[in-house]
């Protein structure tokens, strides 16, 4: 079964006829797959771009409806929580996405595929190429019925409930303590990957890589509370 075989039939799966294949087919493309594309239009980014958006204002009208008791910051960390690279991650694993995507040959196919920030990219695409050609209330079907259904969304919501995220987490440790914020120092290291330094008052306190500037950040922040502040240092 070639590519467009497989889309076609995830897209009979999930009840779709689409109005032009060739938009699905361009969600599904990483842009490994067109490395000598100048134009860097040839590749999933654009629908990545548009269903990121559409996802954001879902998720924050869901927060909106659905907590009417919680401030800005609260519903801003519960929308952050939805989205975030890991939840958008197992989401398009369970879809099995990630079979439909185009990419590099050899280690490169292997390096992409195996990426958290890919997989949650081919889902938000996904969103976009819907929203693109079959409209919005279609996308937004699929975002509810994939993202925030009453399982995962209670998954969200538990998590929302017992954990901050890191950043968060970081910043309001020392923000209770003085008013300096926490910096981050960010570089971009081999295998465009991110190599991030987090300070406080001039003094490191920890260090991350992802493969985005915010999953860097996010991980060096988690080292810091787990090397210095939840160890009480």
């Amino acid at each position: 079964m070639n590519h467009n075989q497989r889309l076609l039939e995830f897209l009979k799966k999930e009840n779709i006829t689409p109005k032009n294949l060739q938009t699905y087919i361009l969600a599904t493309t990483h842009k490994s797959y067109n490395i000598k594309d100048k134009t860097k239009l040839l590749n999933y980014e654009r629908l990545e771009f548009l269903g990121d958006s559409l996802l954001a204002f879902v998720t924050a009208w869901t927060a909106f409806k659905k907590m009417p008791n919680h401030s800005q910051g609260e519903l801003s960390r519960w929308k952050a929580s939805a989205v975030q690279t890991e939840t958008l991650s197992e989401v398009s694993k369970k879809l099995n996405l990630l079979p439909l995507l185009k990419t590099g040959p050899g280690q490169m196919k292997e390096d992409v595929i195996n990426s958290p920030k890919v997989q949650a990219d081919i889902f938000e695409s996904m969103v976009g190429a819907i929203c693109y050609d079959q409209g919005t209330n279609r996308a937004i079907q699929f975002i509810y019925d994939y993202l925030l259904n009453p399982n995962l969304e209670k998954d969200i919501i538990d998590n929302f409930s017992t954990h901050k995220d890191p950043k968060t987490e970081l910043q309001e440790h020392f923000q209770s303590m003085t008013k300096n914020s926490v910096h981050y120092v960010l570089e971009e290291i081999e295998d465009k990957k991110f190599y991030a330094k987090v300070y406080h008052s001039g003094i490191l306190y920890g260090e991350g890589i992802g493969h985005s500037k915010k999953e860097a950040e996010t991980n060096a922040a988690k080292q810091a509370l787990e090397k210095h502040i939840k160890k009480g240092e």
